[in-house]
């Protein structure tokens, strides 16, 4: 069978077509990193009681408290001596002394009392940036590890899936480390009736009493 000129052109393109290579795909372009999206909680209050920073905090408040009643005690017994030692008929310049050192008593230990307020409230400041400063890097870990963008305090939080609290992960990774965690020396309780340490200052420690040891000591 003979083929027209237009019929044996068609073939010939065709033929020619078949020998010719396909060049490959271009590669595609690797794709962008996920941006983190997840949200997880942490509870804080649990990571402060296995770490025995709220036994710190809860020490602290009892040494300041027994400070406190005994510097009360102390100037209760004081006024009950100068009372004794009043005459059964004052002289009104006697009553003047014994009502003034008895005001000025109260104003000591209305000064005790809020310097030993004063004092539990920079001590629960300074644990909560030891403990900050403690979670951070393991919570970081655990946020890269699962991909998450928030976490929230599990206690202003209304419902989760248990799977969504990262508390326990977190505690692993600072009992775990290698690297040993440094926490600062707790500094000691003052006496509440000495005046208040300079804001940002140490606390100066009693007589004969040390620094007590962080909760989690460096190896």
């Amino acid at each position: 069978m003979s083929l027209s000129p237009r019929k044996l052109i068609f073939c010939l393109v065709a033929l020619a077509g078949c020998n010719q290579t396909v060049a490959p795909p271009a590669p595609s372009a690797p794709a962008a990193t996920a941006k983190p999206t997840g949200v997880a909680t942490i509870n804080l209050d649990t990571i402060s009681t296995e770490l025995g920073l709220a036994r710190d905090l809860q020490v602290r408040h009892q040494q300041l408290q027994q400070h406190f009643e005994q510097f009360r005690h102390a100037k209760q017994t004081q006024i009950s001596e100068l009372q004794k030692k009043l005459p059964e008929k004052p002289s009104d310049e006697q009553l003047k002394d014994f009502r003034k050192a008895d005001m000025e008593a109260a104003a000591e230990l209305q000064r005790a009392q809020t310097n030993a307020n004063q004092q539990f409230q920079e001590f629960g400041l300074y644990v909560r940036n030891v403990l900050n400063s403690t979670v951070k890097e393991p919570m970081d870990q655990v946020m890269k590890k699962r991909n998450l963008a928030i976490v929230l305090h599990a206690g202003n939080v209304y419902h989760r899936l248990d799977s969504a609290d990262i508390t326990d992960e977190v505690l692993e990774i600072i009992k775990t480390s290698e690297t040993p965690i440094k926490l600062p020396t707790m500094p000691a309780a003052q006496p509440t009736g000495s005046a208040p340490p300079k804001e940002g200052g140490p606390m100066p420690e009693l007589p004969g009493e040390k620094s007590e040891k962080p909760a989690i000591e460096s190896k």
